[in-house]
């Protein structure tokens, strides 16, 4: 349960576009998508790769790691609403990537997926039921490669199909090959929307058009630095300060934003709605935050603070 990493843990089955931290139960945990080496095998959908963490590296907006054996050393960064990642495989003809569409870390009642050429997949799956709170979302990707792949296929449950471009059911996942003898960096940008492919698409052109890696972990970092700033510590031992400001940190990631670039988001009544003056939070605790954390986030970020409690009244309008 929880965000679905463990440190105990000795294998990755993939780096996924949703996470909650924190939780009492699993959730989220959607599209996990896994670089790997050599046959895509009779069951991609379990398959896993090892690490270890002197390979690993986190910090605010970044995470590197490296995975399997050969290794595939991959570096993802974020903005608000896509992410990029650069994988770099070992020289070989079979270097994949796969992208476990029906993977959420909770039961799935739809998934889908469609190739866009040589250098794209789209798709959607329909997950939720947290905490057995009988609710679901369907969250919808865009995904662009920096470089045509070589080939491509899928898999729906146990019938994995060599070639296939499409897949509509409760169990789907994709995975495109490239040939990395000569080149063997791939970069990969993803956009997610909780209203549509489209928007998702949207959200990678208005927050990174570009295929640089290094530009958007320095803008990650400079974002998060900024926030963390606000507070200054001093004296006292190093280590009790990087406790802080890791308190700090975990403190500020959620709620999270929810509504899209074009100010789309889907409302609690089921409906597409838009708002230009404010964004749209989700993902609160509601479990004891009045305590502390929202006072916190009130002091630090009040034009955010702001948009979250009129997320709140959007639901109870919206709602009920």
């Amino acid at each position: 349960s929880g965000g679905g990493y463990s440190f105990a843990d000795t294998h990755i089955s993939g780096l996924s576009l949703t996470n909650l931290s924190g939780t009492g139960c699993s959730s989220y945990g959607d599209i996990p998508i896994l670089p790997t080496v050599g046959p895509i095998g009779t069951d991609p959908e379990s398959t896993s790769e090892s690490f270890t963490h002197a390979s690993e590296h986190a910090a605010p907006g970044r995470y590197q790691v490296s995975l399997g054996s050969p290794q595939v050393t991959t570096s993802l960064s974020v903005t608000t609403r896509t992410g990029i990642s650069q994988m770099t495989f070992p020289a070989s003809t079979a270097a994949n990537v796969l992208f476990k569409v029906a993977g959420s870390a909770n039961p799935v009642t739809a998934s889908s997926y469609h190739l866009v050429g040589h250098t794209g997949i789209t798709g959607q799956v329909t997950s939720g039921q947290f905490c057995g709170t009988g609710t679901n979302y369907t969250l919808y990707f865009a995904a662009q490669f920096s470089r045509p792949f070589a080939s491509a296929g899928g898999w729906n449950g146990a019938a994995v199909k060599p070639g296939a471009t499409s897949c509509t059911g409760t169990a789907c996942g994709a995975f495109v090959t490239f040939n990395t003898e000569q080149n063997q960096t791939v970069h990969l940008k993803v956009g997610i929307s909780f209203v549509s492919i489209r928007n998702a698409a949207a959200n990678i052109k208005s927050e990174d058009p570009g295929w640089s890696l290094s530009h958007v972990e320095a803008a990650a970092t400079a974002r998060w630095n900024a926030m963390l700033s606000r507070i200054g510590v001093g004296g006292g031992e190093a280590s009790k300060q990087e406790t802080f400001y890791t308190a700090l940190y975990h403190s500020l990631l959620f709620p999270s934003v929810v509504s899209d670039a074009n100010g789309q988001y889907l409302g609690d009544d089921g409906k597409v709605h838009h708002s230009s003056t404010q964004v749209q939070y989700a993902n609160f605790s509601e479990w004891d935050i009045y305590r502390s954390q929202i006072e916190l986030v009130s002091l630090l970020a009040r034009h955010q603070a702001g948009d979250m409690i009129q997320s709140l009244v959007n639901d109870a309008q919206q709602g009920g």
